[in-house]
């Protein structure tokens, strides 16, 4: 872990990590990270806040500069990064491994429970990846969250073991996210692809070949942004979108998710297309 150490560098309060990656994108190296005890204005996907008491959680961001990957592979780094954070939490002693999940995009599960989210923002320069920001939350040491949070869950909640070091947490669960990134450059070099990583990712989705429901956004306006968590009769009275009850196949080549229909009939969706309900 020393060697992942001095990849790190932590602050004691910023507005967002991502923030701070993004203006350091030009001189800092791949792999960097920036870490904080709190930030004032983290937010995640769809532009969600991520709610974090201070110094509980793992709040950081990664500066990642693949240059082996095209721009139309850029889903890699959220394949490579989930598995990492995933890999770190099965082997966490007193986590049930079989209920870690990653549920599409990149937001991991221990069984219907959210413990870690993530934001990933591209900067593409012509035909390659200036530069990716992994903006990432994971809950590790908090045991309550606010009422809006119906679903959230931590580390320390689901082991029922004492504070963890965040500190050293971070160590570790970089060096798994850098063994999947390591992973998928030498798969790309050996068989011209990322197959291997690709049906790892898939042979961990939340919910995988099981019939749920979800709710289809595609004709929901940008400006109505969809909370995924509200039960059958809120998405209707709100007019949110069509339940539909399918189940998830696969992802495409373009990692839009791929949902079989009840009737047998496929369809696929990028994101903010499709919202599941928990």
């Amino acid at each position: 872990m020393k060697k992942v150490r001095k990849n790190i560098n932590w602050y004691d309060s910023v507005s967002s990590t991502n923030d701070v990656a993004l203006s350091n994108c030009s001189a800092d190296a791949d792999k960097t990270i920036y870490a904080a005890e709190f930030q004032t204005a983290g937010r995640g996907q769809k532009g969600n806040k991520w709610e974090s008491n201070r110094s509980e959680n793992l709040m950081f961001t990664i500066l990642f500069k693949p240059q082996f990957l095209k721009p139309s592979e850029q889903y890699i780094l959220a394949m490579v990064t989930t598995l990492g954070i995933a890999s770190y939490l099965k082997n966490k002693e007193g986590l049930d491994k079989e209920l870690v999940k990653i549920k599409w995009p990149n937001d991991i599960y221990v069984g219907d429970k959210k413990i870690c989210g993530m934001l990933i923002e591209n900067s593409i320069s012509g035909d390659q990846i200036g530069c990716s920001i992994v903006g990432i939350g994971v809950n590790i040491n908090q045991t309550t969250f606010s009422s809006q949070v119906t679903n959230a869950t931590s580390l320390r909640n689901e082991t029922k073991k004492g504070n963890y070091d965040t500190h050293k947490e971070l160590e570790e669960l970089a060096e798994f996210i850098f063994e999947y990134y390591q992973k998928s450059e030498k798969e790309l070099k050996k068989r011209g692809n990322f197959n291997g990583i690709i049906e790892e990712y898939l042979s961990n989705l939340y919910r995988l070949n099981e019939f749920h429901k979800f709710v289809e956004l595609k004709e929901i306006s940008a400006d109505k942004p969809v909370d995924t968590y509200l039960s059958d009769k809120e998405l209707i009275a709100k007019d949110k979108g069509k339940i539909i009850n399918a189940k998830i196949v696969g992802i495409t080549p373009q990692f839009c998710l791929v949902l079989t229909l009840e009737d047998g009939t496929q369809r696929e969706y990028a994101f903010k297309e499709i919202g599941y309900i928990i």
